[in-house]
């Protein structure tokens, strides 16, 4: 059988959404067929002859499994179509299941709408090449192209690619490192693993983060600690915050690359909320939120705004540090007026009370601070064991 020049590229260089579409190929495939039929009325797709020396399309299999894919990486599959029967085999390509495809048979690209069949004489054969570049990652991944043809029998057929789609680089935990609520006035660490199941071989490179209050290490990871992962290469990551590290809310992030794709640069964040000597209690009208060093005072009118004062008391040595002097007091957004005052007439042994008054003035302008928008405080002040206090401010003004 002789393989004639007939090459049919469908370059799915598609994203999970064409993913998605093809998990729903029986609604998507009606839509395809109303299209093509419109187009049939046209003359454009290969017509069926009523008589005369007719085509009989075969084809070795329909669809492919990928198997595992880096994002990014191009796969091709190749699907052999042959004509044992006695009439010419017109070949067209139709719709494909992602929007960000190219279409060519041959050299000649195919417009959307119009059908160029090529052409597999009897006894002949040709190819038709389906390549897959996923952009993102994809648990289970798939794409389909139609195919249109003069066979009665095979009208219409599919053909269709899946698998999985994974980064080269993988990172547990995805997303935050979290350290959690931390009271401790020593080092702090949070470990997790940089890995890959693709790769052989890697090596991390400019491992770092821009907050002095943060420290990193890394080691290779032990064939056990691969094999538990189900990775071939990686390393263990250890994150540790300095006893200098700031009461309240840290937000923060450290960066690395790696050898294998040295212009991407990976990026990780580190939460925490450090206690230390600090204890403060919620108000009416208002929560705080330990676990992420939050005053959450929830919807504020905007038009008669919102007062409300928390107490702060600060544990230990404070029969040493009596006196603490207030240096700076910053909040965002700005027309909040935030005061913290020492309260001198208090007396204990073993802790100093302080007040926070939070006041969003009437007038303020409507908006949110929720969430990754949330705003917040930060007070300078003299005392050696909390010379920074840090808090996030949570509220909506209606």
């Amino acid at each position: 059988m002789k393989l004639v020049n007939v090459f049919l590229a469908l370059a799915l260089a598609c994203t999970a959404v064409g993913a998605t579409v093809w998990l729903t190929q029986s609604t998507e495939i009606a839509s395809i067929q109303n299209t093509q039929l419109k187009a049939t009325r046209t003359g454009t797709v290969p017509r069926v002859r009523k008589s005369g020396p007719q085509p009989k399309l075969v084809i070795d299999t329909t669809s492919h499994f990928f198997g595992t894919m880096a994002v990014n990486e191009i796969k091709n599959r190749v699907f052999t179509i042959s004509n044992q029967g006695e009439g010419d085999l017109e070949v067209a390509g139709g719709e494909v299941s992602c929007k960000c495809t190219t279409f060519r048979i041959g050299t000649t690209e195919v417009v959307k709408g119009e059908f160029r069949p090529a052409i597999v004489p009897p006894g002949e054969s040709g190819d038709v090449t389906l390549a897959w570049q996923p952009t993102e990652p994809k648990e289970e991944f798939g794409a389909q192209a139609i195919i249109w043809t003069n066979d009665a029998e095979h009208h219409m057929f599919s053909l269709a690619v899946r698998g999985h789609v994974v980064p080269k680089i993988m990172i547990t935990p995805m997303g935050v490192w979290p350290f959690g609520v931390i009271a401790g006035e020593g080092h702090e660490t949070f470990s997790g693993v940089i890995y890959s199941d693709l790769l052989d071989s890697f090596e991390l490179v400019e491992l770092a983060s821009d907050n002095p209050h943060v420290e990193l290490e890394s080691r290779p990871l032990t064939p056990e600690e691969l094999n538990k992962n189900d990775g071939k290469s990686g390393y263990q990551v250890v994150v540790r915050l300095k006893p200098s590290l700031p009461v309240g809310r840290l937000k923060s992030h450290f960066n690395f690359r790696v050898n294998s794709d040295p212009k991407i640069d990976y990026r990780m964040e580190i939460s925490a909320t450090k206690t230390g000597p600090v204890q403060i209690l919620s108000p009416f009208g208002a929560r705080w939120i330990e676990s992420k060093g939050m005053v959450d005072l929830g919807e504020v009118s905007a038009d008669s705004g919102k007062k409300v004062r928390l107490i702060v008391f600060l544990h230990g040595d404070a029969a040493e540090h009596s006196q603490v002097e207030i240096s700076e007091v910053v909040c965002e957004p700005r027309f909040v007026n935030v005061q913290f005052q020492q309260d001198k007439s208090f007396h204990s042994e073993d802790r100093l009370r302080f007040f926070l008054e939070i006041d969003v003035p009437a007038g303020s302008r409507r908006g949110n601070w929720l969430a990754d928008n949330a705003g917040s405080i930060v007070i300078q002040t003299s005392h050696p064991r909390i010379t920074e206090l840090r808090l996030l401010l949570s509220f909506v003004t209606l």
